[in-house]
């Protein structure tokens, strides 16, 4: 009786797990999302937060320090077109390495 109930409970655990990781078909993987203006800069970060699923925030900087967050939302192939801006008060700094010679 122990390992029919085992048995059962394995077979059981199997299907839940099935269900929870099934594949979202409904993603538009195969479309190409809007082009990212050069002028942002170079990609510095891609981040998330748990209580918006599916949406990233990618973090561009140009030469200037001027920091750009575009939002991108993955299951509908969405790039908002509000771009979030900061701007650089100071002009960058940049590091001094000293020689040890």
């Amino acid at each position: 009786m122990k390992r029919y109930f085992g048995l059962f409970l394995a077979c059981f655990l199997l299907i839940c797990l099935g269900i929870a990781c099934e594949r979202n078909q409904d993603v538009k993987w195969s479309e190409a999302l809007p082009e990212i203006p050069a002028s942002y800069g170079s990609l510095e970060a891609v981040t998330s937060v748990p209580e918006y699923p599916g949406w990233l925030q990618m973090w561009f900087e140009d030469d200037e320090g001027t920091i750009r967050i575009v939002r991108v939302h993955l299951f509908d192939n969405v790039l908002l077109s509000e771009v979030k801006t900061i701007e650089r008060t100071q002009p960058v700094v940049e590091e001094v390495v000293e020689d040890e010679g």
